[in-house]
């Protein structure tokens, strides 16, 4: 794992810790927080502990981040979540493909970074 690891950079202390993302709603805001998977951060806020972000979702639309002290545990659940969610937006785009308020839920901006970050879970596992 040391090659895709920089403690230096990738220790976070806020990320969005009670925040459950709804991709029917917000997947905008989702995709925003994307680059939050992997990064170092504590357990608990009073916690030494350190684990790796995770996306995690409940297969029902929600997603939100959780620590997870496996790195390799945390990448296969992101990519699991981000599957889910990939499906989700495409669902969303062959139907109205707009939110409750009238906005496309995914932009290209939005699709790519979810395909860039995917590519990058997925070449970790394959190495």
């Amino acid at each position: 794992i040391a090659p895709h690891i920089d403690p230096q950079r990738d220790l976070v202390t806020r990320w969005p810790r009670e925040t459950a993302f709804d991709s029917s709603v917000d997947s905008g805001d989702l995709v925003e927080n994307l680059g939050l998977i992997l990064k170092f951060c504590r357990s608990k806020k009073s916690s030494k502990r350190v684990g790796f972000l995770a996306l995690q979702t409940d297969g029902y639309r929600r997603y939100w981040f959780k620590p997870v002290r496996d790195y390799y545990q945390a990448v296969a659940e992101s990519l699991g979540a981000m599957e889910q969610l990939a499906d989700e937006i495409s669902a969303d785009e062959a139907t109205a493909g707009r939110d409750s308020g009238g906005r496309p839920r995914a932009d290209e901006e939005s699709r790519t970074a979810l395909n860039e970050t995917y590519r990058r879970l997925a070449a970790i596992l394959e190495e």
